[in-house]
């Protein structure tokens, strides 16, 4: 593989795809277990993967070596791209070397990235942000728990009075749209909506359901998909397992259709496009 690991796009479907053709990723990060989670009460049994010492020894080394180019270069990239960098840095070193990555390495370029943002700095994307910060708030790493969980709880309560009714208030772009209702169906609401948190959540999904059904999933851009693939995962509790995997496969096909979408991305994608999501 020739990575070019100055280019976040690279770095990512990369890691994607090396984590997609490892069997052994599931076992060893929790994050990729394939499972029915999702479906708790689905009868369909757990796969179970396999893979041959050989190629286990060649997809390590190709890890590795992703893990030392990321090291090498995370210092010469902007700080949108070296926080998105450290997101895939801890699964790569988990399935390279069986242990976690040094997490003061990875806590040093994600609060950085939260200081470059409140700065103005534009390479961060407010919803990446968003997401990782909540990602280690629900893991109780406490350097978030200062200024990133006040501004964490600002996004949510802002966003919430926006969709008070499960349906914004003002006119908004569709990916503004989709990141937010996503936001909203993966918070804890329960301090805005207390016993009605359930019903608002389902009523925000319903009200924007028709954004995966109607859309020309072909012809809309890669960040787009991307964001309704967000979507979907966080509208599993409202979707039949059926109704899901109708949903997933459209999606997955329109990225691997998309010219937009990175080539190793593509490439991981259509490994798993007959594998359960």
């Amino acid at each position: 593989m020739t990575i070019d690991f100055l280019d976040i796009s690279d770095i990512e479907g990369s890691a994607s795809l090396i984590l997609s053709m490892s069997g052994t990723a599931p076992s060893l990060v929790p994050e990729f277990k394939i499972q029915n989670s999702k479906f708790p009460n689905s009868p369909s049994p757990v796969p179970e993967f396999k893979i041959q010492n050989s190629t286990f020894k060649i997809i390590t080394k190709v890890a590795r070596e992703w893990v030392n180019g990321v090291k090498e270069h995370i210092g010469e990239m902007s700080a949108g791209d070296a926080m998105r960098a450290a997101g895939c840095l801890d699964l790569m070193h988990r399935l390279a070397y069986g242990t976690p990555a040094d997490s003061t390495l990875l806590d040093t370029y994600r609060l950085a990235a939260f200081d470059s943002f409140v700065r103005g700095d534009g390479s961060v994307n407010r919803y990446h942000l968003f997401n990782m910060v909540s990602s280690e708030v629900r893991q109780r790493n406490r350097k978030f728990f200062g200024k990133p969980l006040q501004w964490e709880s600002m996004c949510v309560d802002r966003w919430h009075r926006q969709f008070r009714h499960g349906a914004s208030l003002e006119e908004l772009p569709d990916i503004d749209t989709v990141r937010r209702v996503t936001a909203l169906l993966s918070s804890d609401l329960w301090a805005f909506e207390t016993k009605n948190e359930s019903r608002y959540k389902q009523t925000l999904f319903e009200n924007h359901r028709h954004l995966l059904d109607n859309y020309q999933l072909s012809i809309i851009n890669y960040q787009f998909l991307s964001a309704l693939q967000s979507f979907l995962l966080s509208s599993t509790p409202y979707l039949s397992p059926e109704e899901f995997t109708t949903y997933d496969t459209q999606i997955r096909n329109a990225l691997i259709a998309s010219k937009e979408t990175n080539r190793y991305h593509r490439e991981a994608l259509l490994l798993t496009i007959d594998q359960p999501a």
